[in-house]
């Protein structure tokens, strides 16, 4: 699409500094769509629908294999890694990660040092950084691609989650995540 370089030029710059700020992801997300063709909004579905992390099957990852795009794809594949590996560490405090050996080992000692983390709020807020990290390195030589749009919307659902929270209710709604959890899995702490 021809416009590509029009939408990512009137992107506003997000930081991931877990300070509440003025932000409305709708309407950011409104914004991008409506310049978007039928294609590309339909892939921006798929993405946030991941994104939130309500839909995982392995009906939707079979759903998003089919997605023809470099940064969902390379994105999804390293969620459902580290997604896969928490489980792992959780239950069996071992890691998991399947990808290729080099990003293996990098990766697995990246995750066992934040799954290590006593404190929750601190954790989620390193494995937002990964997930940041692993965005800029999904599109290091994208310049006006739709990858890049992509990849900011990405980035705008980590700020909206930690916009949405100031330090107490982030505390709060942490606490009440491992409440619901705490049934199934062992060993988590939240203080």
């Amino acid at each position: 699409m021809s416009n590509y370089p029009y939408i990512i030029a009137g992107l506003p710059d997000i930081l991931l500094d877990f300070e509440s700020r003025p932000f409305d992801f709708n309407e950011i997300k409104s914004g991008i769509t409506a310049l978007c063709d039928k294609d590309d909004q339909k892939k921006i579905d798929w993405l946030i629908c991941a994104l939130d992390g309500e839909h995982y099957s392995s009906l939707f990852y079979k759903g998003l294999s089919k997605i023809d795009d470099t940064f969902i794809q390379k994105y999804i594949g390293f969620d459902k890694e580290v997604r896969n590996a928490k489980v792992k560490f959780i239950t069996e405090g071992t890691l998991a990660v399947q990808s290729e050996e080099q990003e293996r080992s990098e990766l697995s000692e990246q995750l066992e040092s934040i799954f290590k983390i006593p404190n929750i709020i601190d954790r989620e807020k390193a494995l937002d950084r990964l997930y940041w990290d692993k965005i800029n390195e999904i599109t290091l030589w994208e310049y006006l691609s739709f990858d890049i749009i992509l990849a900011f919307i990405a980035k705008a659902k980590l700020v909206e989650r930690w916009n949405k929270l100031d330090k107490a209710s982030g505390a709060n709604f942490f606490k009440q995540l491992v409440q619901e959890v705490r049934g199934t899995f062992r060993g988590v702490e939240y203080e």
